[in-house]
């Protein structure tokens, strides 16, 4: 649930532009948690009021490395697919559940690092929901993060 709190208090802040019509582009990467926002319209529509949403969402995507095969196929790793698309100001990275928790701080560096230098000015990475002990390591590192990178 964290990942759409994310979204809900991006969806609250105003537009950045002077036109009705053009609205704050957004960067979207995650794993098959946001399929219930991209897959809905009505999860969609309610959530991107005021931005463009750039969704890049994936069934079993990981960090780095090789994905989780979902229908036989892995889809494209997020160090992968951030050299292939355009990277907005502002990122949401919705990402840890498929992910080796031993490298998790290291790989997030990397993507963290990856964005920076592709433009992006602020990274919104929620923390995992605390399904088990791992999640809550992953969270320590993303709040580690947070102090290391405070974009």
């Amino acid at each position: 649930m964290l990942p759409l709190i994310a979204f809900a208090c991006l969806a609250g802040t105003t537009k950045t532009s002077a036109s009705a019509d053009t609205y704050t582009p957004v960067t979207v990467i995650s794993d098959s948690v946001l399929t219930s926002i991209l897959w809905y319209t009505d999860n969609l529509n309610t959530l991107s009021q005021g931005f463009t949403l750039d969704m890049h969402v994936a069934v079993g995507r990981r960090l780095s490395g090789v994905s989780v095969p979902w229908n036989g196929v892995p889809a494209p790793t997020v160090t992968d697919l951030i050299p292939t698309i355009a990277v907005y100001p502002t990122v949401i990275v919705e990402m840890g559940y498929n992910d080796d928790p031993v490298a998790f701080k290291s790989e997030a560096e990397q993507v963290i690092g990856m964005l920076l230098q592709r433009g992006a000015q602020h990274i919104i990475w929620p923390t995992l929901a605390v399904s088990n002990p791992d999640f809550a390591s992953m969270n320590d590192d993303l709040d580690s993060l947070l102090i290391e990178y405070p974009q």
